[in-house]
């Protein structure tokens, strides 16, 4: 995948040839040797891998709702926005809290093959992640293997850190509700 992005961003890529095409030629760039525009598209990718997981697990928590709940709520006057935020959203509370943490998590830990592939943490070092870093200070650099595993249990004290903070976060909204 990695290779059919640097492809599709590419100077002489698709994207830029249908700019060209529709008279802005302007705006064809070379989108991975700008910083801002490497990480547009790293962010890009990431949404772009991520969304239909996120779309199958919300539709697996749709599905888990009673469909006479919604229907006591019609049959109650409930228009369609008071059901989505006070009958369906509460009831994907806890499919919410999933998604986040997950997506937190795949931030943090996830675009290591990405941007391998696709940047290798260029330009200069303006996509470089710390799993990237942990990656180069461990295998390419091949001396900082104590630099990679303090980077790495940092890692890990960030991500339980948030996904901590998020679930006391969402007990609380529970105990509000």
């Amino acid at each position: 995948m990695g290779f059919l992005i640097k492809v599709f961003f590419g100077y002489s890529g698709p994207i830029n040839t249908a700019l060209q095409a529709i008279g802005l030629g302007g705006l064809a760039l070379d989108w991975l040797s700008h910083p801002w525009l490497a990480r547009g598209v790293i962010m890009f990718v990431l949404v772009w891998i991520n969304i239909g997981w996120q779309a199958m697990i919300f539709t697996g928590g749709l599905s888990s709702i009673d469909p006479s709940v919604l229907e006591a709520a019609t049959l109650d006057g409930c228009g369609y926005w008071k059901r989505m935020f006070h009958i369906v959203i509460p009831m994907l509370g806890r499919v919410i809290e999933y998604s986040i943490i997950t997506s937190i998590i795949n931030v943090f830990t996830g675009l290591f093959a990405i941007i391998f592939s696709i940047t290798n943490g260029g330009p200069g070092y303006a996509t470089t992640t710390i799993d990237y870093m942990i990656y180069l200070r461990a295998f390419v650099i091949g001396t900082d293997l104590g630099k990679a595993c303090a980077l790495a249990f940092i890692l890990l004290l960030i991500v339980a850190v948030i996904t901590v903070v998020e679930m006391r976060i969402s007990n609380k909204l529970d105990d509000w509700s």
